[in-house]
């Protein structure tokens, strides 16, 4: 007699918590995809049109510089923990080297933001590593980690 009322009961609990579950994971897979085209793929392309940053960040041209600091800064929302850590070192030098350039007056400077802007770099298409794999999208960022190790590597 009970089981008449407990079956359908768990039943429907049942239901209530796998799409509760689904949900969840869709509404992730929307974040992240929209986290990768918004900001990740776009960083990606940046830097494969400076052929995966053999130029030093802080020899850019101040214009190229300036596109990827607000290019970062403006999707900020989308970054990961690590590259987040990174932000507010990487904003202060990019904002200092811009002053000394002005005043012509570079010291050490270049070196620093050379050293934050290549762990923000990793740390960026790490994160696009595994949000590509997440969305079984092709590994792009994989590609320019790898000559990113081998220039380092050299």
């Amino acid at each position: 007699m009970w089981s008449g009322y407990i079956i359908p009961f768990l039943t429907i609990l049942f239901s209530y918590f796998l799409g509760l579950f689904s949900n969840k994971a869709t509404k992730k897979d929307v974040v992240d995809l929209k986290r990768y085209e918004t900001f990740y793929v776009p960083f990606m392309s940046k830097t494969m049109h400076l052929s995966y940053s053999k130029q030093k960040h802080s020899k850019l041209p101040l214009h190229i510089r300036r596109e990827f600091t607000n290019l970062i800064m403006e999707n900020i929302q989308y970054l990961g923990k690590d590259s987040s850590k990174i932000i507010p070192e990487y904003y202060y030098l990019s904002a200092e080297i811009i002053t000394l350039e002005l005043d012509k007056r570079l010291p050490d400077i270049e070196s620093d933001l050379e050293r934050v802007y290549q762990n923000l770099e990793i740390a960026i298409l790490q994160e696009a590593e595994s949000l590509s794999k997440s969305l079984k999208y092709p590994n792009l960022a994989r590609v320019i980690l790898n000559d990113i190790e081998s220039k380092i590597k050299n």
